[in-house]
Order: structure tokens, then C-alpha cells, then sequence
């Protein structure tokens, strides 16, 4: 692997527009790599690609300017909010191994999610992220049944709450320990017409 990259590398020190022409990951692995060039790193900056300038930012080689604006940490969300990932699963399956919390909370509440990745989420160390997951009206209806079981009050608030959670587990939830789940679940397991 690290000849293919040696060998890509000389190719784009001697071809930048070679850039282009392949997909986001050799762009993000040229753009991590502290032997690319300044020239090359300059033009990764300016990548379609949130994934290759945040990579660009963190490369040593990087000129300061360049690393602050490519590496803006808005611009993962920015791509979430403009649903420029909206209906592409590999970056949404990437994003969802993400440290940032804000990011997996939104790859858990975005319909496109892919069943596998909302199963990884369910379990997520964060309870905002499963409770968005929770909340999303595309969750499969076994992962619901399991977040009913949730630690968290505030994910079985919204499992109660969740349209799409069936019957059984909304009456299930309607004997919570917690009150306010409760609550939740007699109101939105008696207010709608099964």
C-alpha cells in the first residue's frame, strides 16, 4: 500500500490534475500523506470533498491559512444540513464512526442511514445519538424494540413517541419505570387509531 501511495504521489507532484480524475479516499490518503506536496495540498484544499480538506487540514505540510479554512469543522455538518450526503451510504457509513457526537446524531436521524449502520448506532456510547436514532421514522422496527429497553429515559421518550414504533412496545413502555416515559407512551399509544 505504501508503494501504491509512493508512486501516486510522484504521478501528482508530475500530473496535479491527475486529482480529479479518482475518488475521495486516494484523495484523502494523498491529502494525509506528509510527503504530498504544497502544490497538490493547495489544490486538495479546495476539494468538492469535506472528507479531503479535513484531511489537508490536518497534513504538517499544510500552510496555516490553508489548513484553518480547509479544515473548518462546520463543514462535515454543513454537508449534513445541504443533504449533500443525504442519499450517499459510504460517506453516511463513515460519518457514523465519526468522534463528533453532532455528526453521528445526524447520520442517526437521517432516513438514507443504512439498516447495518443504524444497528452500530444503537449502541452508541451517547444517548442523543440513540435517541435521535429513536426518533427517525425509518429506524427498523426491531432496532426500535430494542432501544425500548434503553438506559436512558430520554431514548424511551422518544421510542414512545416514534410513529412507526409498534403497538406491543408502545404498551410495554406505557408501564415504564419512568413517569414521563409513561406519560408519553399512553399518549401516543391511545391517541392514534391501530
Amino acid at each position: 500500500m505504501a508503494l501504491v501511495l509512493k508512486q501516486t504521489l510522484d504521478l501528482l507532484n508530475r500530473s496535479p490534475e491527475f486529482i480529479k480524475a479518482n475518488n475521495w479516499r486516494l484523495r484523502v490518503m494523498i491529502g494525509r500523506n506528509s510527503q504530498t506536496s504544497v502544490e497538490v495540498l493547495l489544490q486538495l484544499a479546495e476539494d468538492d470533498s469535506a472528507f479531503v480538506r479535513y484531511a489537508v487540514s490536518r497534513n504538517p505540510n499544510t500552510p496555516q491559512n490553508t489548513a484553518v479554512q480547509a479544515g473548518n469543522p462546520d463543514y462535515f455538518q454543513q454537508l449534513l444540513e445541504e443533504g449533500a450526503v443525504g442519499n450517499n451510504r459510504k460517506q453516511l457509513e463513515c460519518l457514523s464512526a465519526s468522534h463528533s457526537v453532532k455528526l453521528r446524531q445526524a447520520v442517526a436521524s437521517n432516513p438514507n442511514t443504512p439498516r447495518r449502520v443504524m444497528e452500530v448506532l444503537s449502541i452508541d456510547y451517547c444517548p442523543q445519538v440513540r435517541r435521535e436514532l429513536a426518533r427517525n421514522q425509518k429506524t427498523p422496527e426491531r432496532i426500535l424494540e430494542v432501544l425500548a429497553n434503553d438506559s436512558s429515559a430520554c431514548v424511551r421518550v422518544s421510542i414512545a413517541a416514534n410513529p412507526k414504533t409498534p403497538r406491543n412496545t408502545k404498551l410495554k413502555l406505557c408501564q415504564d419505570r419512568n413517569r414521563r416515559v409513561q406519560r408519553v407512551a399512553i399518549k401516543y399509544t391511545y391517541s392514534k387509531k391501530w
